[in-house]
């Protein structure tokens, strides 16, 4: 068994090592005090002074180059105005510690090949849920449609003839219906995005052109909560966009702000070029966000906003699948917002050079 041989000096500083020695505690073996190659408790060991009396030995915890304590059976013995330390491994903790790491070793090899198994089951089961979403999804427009069409059809074949309030609940079943159309396109734009099936069309498009359009989609629901809307663009050169989806971000926001903005509030639309990057900011006068709920904002299935009115049926998926595009463009989108001091979103997308 390979054994320790070290000659330290009055000073017991380290002046001359074996292979074997230098090899089990590293580099920072010459030179070194022996108290430093010890665990903290040993530090005050001096084998020049236990030595003068004649030999001696004595257990020693030795740190080893893993940084882990391993026990020898040191001698000491006097050499002139040197000391030698010869040392030798206890068999029985050398035998105990290569059980231990033989036990570390098969632990981690199980927890790993369990972890590889969670993370395929996960990713299976994600797949289907996916398939699951776009399926259900995909079945209910079918028939969203047809109630739309239907209640379109009654409304304009019956004009004149009907009653306020037969009116109101032909009305009421358009919006029904087209608020279920919104929640069940939702969960079609999440599942495409998770599953990776998005694509995008890409082709050059003004960011101020498709806001102003987008804004035109959503005035006329804006004003009948008394909220104003309006853009303020700078000149930004062409981008590699893929319109809809844009125009999808837009409408999002800015829906997401009448919601929250007070009867009289006005949402503004910002596009602009800073740092080669264009810059779409939607601003609002609503209610602010607390600190608290920042991190959650973009999480589908949740309610944004302390404020949110549990009377409104959202699903919680506008900011998620804003984010999932505005990524999948390469942007980045953020939230400033003090409370009671209105919120702003902000989109960055890659310039021209970008």
């Amino acid at each position: 068994m390979p054994a320790l041989y070290l000659l330290v000096d009055a000073a017991d500083r380290v002046v001359e090592a074996n292979r074997h020695t230098r090899a089990l505690l590293g580099d920072r073996t010459m030179g070194a005090r022996f108290g430093e190659l010890c665990v903290t408790f040993q530090r005050e060991l001096s084998p020049f002074a236990a030595s003068r009396a004649g030999p001696a030995h004595q257990d020693v915890n030795l740190i080893s180059f893993t940084g882990l304590p391993q026990t020898y059976q040191c001698w000491f013995s006097p050499a002139g105005e040197f000391t030698v330390v010869v040392g030798g491994a206890d068999p029985p903790e050398q035998e105990q510690t290569r059980k231990e790491m033989l036990q570390l070793n098969q632990q981690l090899s199980t927890g790993t090949r369990q972890l590889q198994k969670t993370n395929a089951d996960l990713a299976r089961a994600g797949a289907l849920k996916n398939q699951f979403i776009g399926m259900a999804a995909h079945d209910l427009r079918s028939p969203l449609l047809t109630i739309d069409a239907y209640a379109r059809f009654l409304a304009e074949d019956l004009d004149g003839r009907l009653e306020v309030e037969q009116a109101a609940h032909l009305a009421g079943i358009r919006e029904a219906a087209g608020l279920m159309k919104q929640i069940v396109d939702g969960f079609l734009d999440v599942a495409l995005i998770e599953s990776g099936t998005l694509r995008l069309d890409r082709r050059p498009a003004s960011l101020a052109r498709l806001a102003s359009e987008a804004l035109g989609l959503v005035r006329t629901a804006a004003l009948r909560r008394g909220v104003s809307v309006r853009v303020e663009a700078a000149e930004v050169p062409d981008l590699p966009l893929d319109a809809s989806r844009l125009k999808q971000v837009v409408m999002n926001l800015v829906n997401n702000a009448v919601q929250h903005s007070p009867q009289g509030g006005e949402v503004v639309v910002e596009v602009g070029l800073e740092g080669g990057q264009a810059v779409l900011r939607v601003r609002d006068q609503g209610p602010g966000i607390a600190p608290e709920i920042v991190k959650d904002l973009y999480t589908a299935f949740t309610r944004g906003r302390a404020d949110a009115d549990p009377r409104e049926r959202r699903a919680g998926l506008g900011l998620a699948i804003t984010r999932m595009i505005v990524g999948a463009h390469g942007g980045t989108i953020s939230a400033d917002g003090r409370p009671g001091a209105g919120t702003t979103f902000e989109v960055r997308l890659p310039g021209t050079g970008g």
